[in-house]
Protein backbone atom coordinates (compact mmCIF):
# COMPACT_ATOMS: atom_id res chain seq x y z
CA UNK A 1 0.00 0.00 0.00
CA UNK A 2 3.13 2.43 1.13
CA UNK A 3 4.19 2.00 -2.47
CA UNK A 4 1.25 3.24 -4.22
CA UNK A 5 1.13 6.52 -2.97
CA UNK A 6 2.59 9.73 -4.05
CA UNK A 7 4.48 10.72 -0.90
CA UNK A 8 7.75 9.34 0.05
CA UNK A 9 7.71 7.71 3.10
CA UNK A 10 10.77 6.74 5.31
CA UNK A 11 11.70 5.49 8.80
CA UNK A 12 14.42 5.78 11.17
CA UNK A 13 15.00 4.49 14.67
CA UNK A 14 16.30 6.65 17.50
CA UNK A 15 19.80 6.11 16.15
CA UNK A 16 19.16 7.76 12.68
CA UNK A 17 19.81 4.10 10.56
CA UNK A 18 16.80 3.71 7.85
CA UNK A 19 14.66 0.84 8.82
CA UNK A 20 11.73 1.19 6.08
CA UNK A 21 11.56 3.14 2.78
CA UNK A 22 8.38 2.90 -0.17
CA UNK A 23 9.36 2.85 -3.73
CA UNK A 24 8.73 6.55 -4.16
CA UNK A 25 11.23 7.12 -1.35
CA UNK A 26 13.77 4.70 -3.41
CA UNK A 27 13.07 6.58 -6.91
CA UNK A 28 13.64 9.70 -5.45
CA UNK A 29 16.91 8.47 -3.38
CA UNK A 30 17.71 6.50 -6.62
CA UNK A 31 18.59 4.00 -4.37
CA UNK A 32 16.71 0.62 -3.93
CA UNK A 33 15.66 -0.63 -0.62
CA UNK A 34 18.61 -3.18 0.12
CA UNK A 35 21.68 -0.33 -0.22
CA UNK A 36 19.84 1.87 2.48
CA UNK A 37 18.35 -0.19 4.99
CA UNK A 38 20.53 0.27 7.82
CA UNK A 39 22.27 3.09 6.81
CA UNK A 40 22.83 6.42 8.65
CA UNK A 41 19.66 8.59 7.26
CA UNK A 42 22.91 11.58 6.85
CA UNK A 43 24.38 9.57 4.46
CA UNK A 44 21.36 8.55 2.32
CA UNK A 45 20.06 12.12 2.78
CA UNK A 46 23.20 14.28 2.10
CA UNK A 47 22.07 15.62 -1.71
CA UNK A 48 19.03 16.97 -0.15
CA UNK A 49 18.59 20.85 1.31
CA UNK A 50 20.53 20.96 4.85
CA UNK A 51 17.42 22.09 6.60
CA UNK A 52 15.80 18.80 5.87
CA UNK A 53 19.01 17.03 8.08
CA UNK A 54 18.60 19.65 10.96
CA UNK A 55 14.58 18.85 10.94
CA UNK A 56 15.46 14.94 11.74
CA UNK A 57 18.17 16.02 13.61
CA UNK A 58 15.79 18.30 15.97
CA UNK A 59 13.48 15.27 15.61
CA UNK A 60 15.15 12.76 16.97
CA UNK A 61 16.78 14.93 20.12
CA UNK A 62 13.33 16.57 20.96
CA UNK A 63 10.79 13.68 19.59
CA UNK A 64 8.51 16.36 18.50
CA UNK A 65 6.95 16.92 15.06
CA UNK A 66 8.60 18.30 12.44
CA UNK A 67 7.46 20.25 9.08
CA UNK A 68 8.47 22.77 6.58
CA UNK A 69 9.06 22.98 2.95
CA UNK A 70 12.66 23.33 1.17
CA UNK A 71 13.96 24.11 -2.56
CA UNK A 72 15.66 21.55 -3.66
CA UNK A 73 18.51 23.16 -5.97
CA UNK A 74 20.14 20.39 -7.29
CA UNK A 75 16.71 18.97 -9.27
CA UNK A 76 14.88 22.28 -8.79
CA UNK A 77 12.10 20.72 -7.38
CA UNK A 78 10.04 21.97 -3.93
CA UNK A 79 9.66 19.84 -1.24
CA UNK A 80 7.44 19.43 1.56
CA UNK A 81 8.89 17.30 5.03
CA UNK A 82 7.19 16.07 7.57
CA UNK A 83 8.69 13.90 10.56
CA UNK A 84 6.36 12.13 13.22
CA UNK A 85 8.07 11.11 16.24
CA UNK A 86 6.76 7.72 17.22
CA UNK A 87 7.79 5.05 20.04
CA UNK A 88 10.52 3.62 18.15
CA UNK A 89 12.01 6.29 16.33
CA UNK A 90 10.69 8.36 13.57
CA UNK A 91 8.46 8.83 10.24
CA UNK A 92 9.37 10.85 7.49
CA UNK A 93 7.03 11.81 5.07
CA UNK A 94 7.76 13.80 2.02
CA UNK A 95 5.93 15.13 -1.21
CA UNK A 96 7.04 17.21 -4.79
CA UNK A 97 4.91 20.48 -4.09
CA UNK A 98 6.52 22.18 -6.73
CA UNK A 99 3.63 22.38 -9.45
CA UNK A 100 1.61 23.92 -6.54
CA UNK A 101 4.30 26.40 -5.97
CA UNK A 102 4.62 27.13 -9.63
CA UNK A 103 0.46 27.68 -9.37
CA UNK A 104 0.88 29.74 -5.95
CA UNK A 105 3.38 31.72 -7.93
CA UNK A 106 1.46 32.68 -10.46
CA UNK A 107 -1.90 33.35 -8.87
CA UNK A 108 0.72 35.78 -6.51
CA UNK A 109 1.79 37.47 -9.93
CA UNK A 110 -2.52 37.90 -10.68
CA UNK A 111 -2.66 39.23 -7.20
CA UNK A 112 0.07 41.47 -7.29
CA UNK A 113 -1.06 42.87 -10.68
CA UNK A 114 -4.85 42.71 -9.56
CA UNK A 115 -3.96 45.19 -6.66
CA UNK A 116 -1.46 47.66 -8.56
CA UNK A 117 -4.18 48.04 -10.96
CA UNK A 118 -7.21 48.56 -7.93
CA UNK A 119 -4.04 50.87 -6.33
CA UNK A 120 -4.09 53.01 -9.48
CA UNK A 121 -7.45 54.00 -9.25
CA UNK A 122 -9.17 56.79 -6.99
CA UNK A 123 -12.08 54.81 -5.86
CA UNK A 124 -12.68 53.12 -2.90
CA UNK A 125 -12.40 49.41 -3.27
CA UNK A 126 -13.21 46.85 -0.75
CA UNK A 127 -13.98 42.81 -0.74
CA UNK A 128 -15.76 40.95 2.11
CA UNK A 129 -16.92 38.07 2.76
CA UNK A 130 -20.44 36.64 3.20
CA UNK A 131 -20.50 37.68 6.65
CA UNK A 132 -19.50 41.19 6.19
CA UNK A 133 -15.91 40.85 7.13
CA UNK A 134 -13.18 43.04 5.07
CA UNK A 135 -10.84 40.26 3.00
CA UNK A 136 -9.13 42.88 1.03
CA UNK A 137 -9.33 46.66 0.38
CA UNK A 138 -6.74 48.92 -2.15
CA UNK A 139 -4.85 52.32 -1.46
CA UNK A 140 -8.04 54.36 -1.73
CA UNK A 141 -9.97 52.26 0.88
CA UNK A 142 -7.82 53.10 3.24
CA UNK A 143 -7.01 56.44 2.45
CA UNK A 144 -10.78 57.35 2.26
CA UNK A 145 -12.12 55.32 4.90
CA UNK A 146 -9.42 57.27 7.10
CA UNK A 147 -10.53 60.84 6.13
CA UNK A 148 -14.28 59.87 6.16
CA UNK A 149 -14.80 57.72 9.39
CA UNK A 150 -11.51 58.98 11.19
CA UNK A 151 -10.29 55.42 11.46
CA UNK A 152 -7.91 52.70 9.67
CA UNK A 153 -9.73 49.59 7.71
CA UNK A 154 -8.46 46.40 8.72
CA UNK A 155 -8.89 43.36 7.47
CA UNK A 156 -11.56 41.47 9.67
CA UNK A 157 -13.00 44.29 10.42
CA UNK A 158 -17.38 44.15 9.92
CA UNK A 159 -18.21 46.19 6.86
CA UNK A 160 -21.56 46.84 7.97
CA UNK A 161 -20.83 47.20 11.90
CA UNK A 162 -17.98 49.67 11.28
CA UNK A 163 -18.81 51.68 8.75
CA UNK A 164 -22.53 51.35 7.94
CA UNK A 165 -24.11 55.17 8.29
CA UNK A 166 -26.86 55.51 10.17
CA UNK A 167 -29.46 56.77 7.54
CA UNK A 168 -28.47 54.51 4.92
CA UNK A 169 -27.73 51.18 6.99
CA UNK A 170 -31.01 49.22 6.20
CA UNK A 171 -30.61 49.67 2.73
CA UNK A 172 -26.98 48.52 2.64
CA UNK A 173 -28.07 45.42 3.75
CA UNK A 174 -31.02 45.06 1.66
CA UNK A 175 -28.18 45.51 -1.24
CA UNK A 176 -25.49 43.65 0.20
CA UNK A 177 -28.33 40.43 0.62
CA UNK A 178 -28.95 41.03 -3.15
CA UNK A 179 -25.18 40.92 -4.31
CA UNK A 180 -25.32 37.27 -1.69
CA UNK A 181 -28.09 35.94 -4.03
CA UNK A 182 -25.63 36.48 -7.17
CA UNK A 183 -27.49 40.03 -8.71
CA UNK A 184 -25.21 42.96 -9.14
CA UNK A 185 -26.30 46.51 -7.86
CA UNK A 186 -26.00 49.83 -8.24
CA UNK A 187 -27.06 53.01 -6.66
CA UNK A 188 -26.01 56.40 -6.42
CA UNK A 189 -26.73 58.18 -2.87
CA UNK A 190 -25.70 61.47 -0.94
CA UNK A 191 -23.86 60.15 2.12
CA UNK A 192 -22.98 62.29 5.03
CA UNK A 193 -19.68 60.46 6.88
CA UNK A 194 -19.04 60.91 10.81
CA UNK A 195 -16.39 63.92 9.69
CA UNK A 196 -19.72 65.51 9.00
CA UNK A 197 -18.85 66.03 5.15
CA UNK A 198 -21.61 64.72 2.52
CA UNK A 199 -20.31 63.11 -0.95
CA UNK A 200 -22.52 61.75 -3.68
CA UNK A 201 -21.25 58.18 -4.20
CA UNK A 202 -21.75 55.20 -7.07
CA UNK A 203 -22.11 52.39 -4.87
CA UNK A 204 -21.87 49.04 -6.61
CA UNK A 205 -21.74 45.48 -4.94
CA UNK A 206 -20.80 42.76 -7.09
CA UNK A 207 -20.77 39.28 -6.53
CA UNK A 208 -17.68 37.31 -6.21
CA UNK A 209 -18.03 33.57 -7.30
CA UNK A 210 -15.64 30.47 -6.86
CA UNK A 211 -14.84 27.75 -8.82
CA UNK A 212 -18.72 25.88 -8.15
CA UNK A 213 -20.24 29.04 -9.31
CA UNK A 214 -20.86 29.75 -5.26
CA UNK A 215 -21.17 33.50 -4.56
CA UNK A 216 -18.10 33.56 -1.48
CA UNK A 217 -17.36 37.15 -1.25
CA UNK A 218 -18.90 40.25 -2.42
CA UNK A 219 -16.89 43.22 -3.92
CA UNK A 220 -17.83 46.96 -2.80
CA UNK A 221 -16.71 49.72 -5.24
CA UNK A 222 -17.68 53.68 -4.35
CA UNK A 223 -16.75 56.20 -6.88
CA UNK A 224 -17.32 59.65 -5.83
CA UNK A 225 -19.31 61.62 -8.10
CA UNK A 226 -19.51 64.73 -6.20
CA UNK A 227 -18.28 66.75 -8.63
CA UNK A 228 -20.42 65.62 -10.95
CA UNK A 229 -23.38 65.72 -9.68
CA UNK A 230 -22.67 69.34 -8.78
CA UNK A 231 -22.01 69.90 -12.35
CA UNK A 232 -25.33 68.48 -12.86
CA UNK A 233 -26.95 70.70 -10.58
CA UNK A 234 -25.19 73.77 -12.35
CA UNK A 235 -26.74 72.36 -15.91
CA UNK A 236 -30.44 71.84 -14.50
CA UNK A 237 -30.05 75.53 -13.17
CA UNK A 238 -29.24 76.70 -16.71
CA UNK A 239 -31.82 74.73 -17.95
CA UNK A 240 -34.33 76.48 -15.83
CA UNK A 241 -32.86 79.68 -16.36
CA UNK A 242 -32.89 79.40 -20.21
CA UNK A 243 -36.41 77.52 -20.52
CA UNK A 244 -38.25 79.81 -17.98
CA UNK A 245 -36.58 83.59 -17.27
CA UNK A 246 -34.61 83.89 -21.36
CA UNK A 247 -37.97 81.90 -22.94
CA UNK A 248 -40.51 84.48 -21.36
CA UNK A 249 -39.07 87.47 -22.75
CA UNK A 250 -38.16 86.20 -26.02
CA UNK A 251 -41.67 84.62 -26.34
CA UNK A 252 -43.28 88.11 -25.77
CA UNK A 253 -40.75 90.11 -28.42
CA UNK A 254 -41.77 87.01 -30.70
CA UNK A 255 -45.84 87.93 -29.93
CA UNK A 256 -45.37 91.60 -30.53
CA UNK A 257 -43.70 91.49 -33.79
CA UNK A 258 -46.24 89.06 -35.12
CA UNK A 259 -49.15 91.64 -34.33
CA UNK A 260 -47.36 94.72 -35.60
CA UNK A 261 -49.32 96.10 -38.62
CA UNK A 262 -46.55 95.50 -41.60
CA UNK A 263 -48.86 97.51 -43.60
CA UNK A 264 -48.71 100.81 -41.63
CA UNK A 265 -44.10 100.42 -42.16
CA UNK A 266 -42.48 101.34 -45.18
CA UNK A 267 -40.60 98.81 -47.22
CA UNK A 268 -37.26 99.22 -45.72
CA UNK A 269 -38.88 99.00 -41.81
CA UNK A 270 -41.06 95.89 -43.03
CA UNK A 271 -37.50 94.13 -43.83
CA UNK A 272 -36.04 95.44 -40.36
CA UNK A 273 -39.08 93.34 -38.72
CA UNK A 274 -38.10 90.43 -40.67
CA UNK A 275 -34.76 90.27 -39.55
CA UNK A 276 -35.54 90.92 -36.32
CA UNK A 277 -37.93 88.12 -36.13
CA UNK A 278 -35.81 85.68 -37.89
CA UNK A 279 -33.08 86.64 -35.23
CA UNK A 280 -35.50 85.65 -32.68
CA UNK A 281 -36.25 82.23 -34.03
CA UNK A 282 -32.93 81.73 -34.51
CA UNK A 283 -32.40 82.21 -30.86
CA UNK A 284 -35.21 80.40 -29.67
CA UNK A 285 -34.18 77.29 -31.57
CA UNK A 286 -30.21 77.89 -29.71
CA UNK A 287 -32.32 78.45 -26.18
CA UNK A 288 -34.35 75.12 -27.31
CA UNK A 289 -31.30 73.02 -28.33
CA UNK A 290 -29.16 74.01 -24.68
CA UNK A 291 -32.67 73.15 -22.96
CA UNK A 292 -32.49 70.07 -24.62
CA UNK A 293 -29.00 68.89 -23.99
CA UNK A 294 -28.62 69.96 -20.31
CA UNK A 295 -31.80 67.97 -19.25
CA UNK A 296 -30.50 65.57 -16.50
Amino acid sequence: MLDTIAEGFFVVNFDGEIQKTNKTFQKFIGLDDEKIIGVHFEKVLNSLPSEVLEMLKNALICKKKQEDEFFWQEKSQWLRFTIYPFEEGLTGIFLDITESKIQEEKVKKSEYLLKAILNSTSDTNILVDTKGEILSFNRAAAENMKSLYQKEIQVGQNMIAEYGLPNTKKIFVKYFLTALSGREVATERLLTFPNNEQVWVNLRLFPVFNEKGEVWAVSLNYTNIDTLKRQHAKLEEIARLQSHTIRRPLTSILGLIDILDKNALNEENQKIIEYLKQSALELDMVIHEIVKNTEV
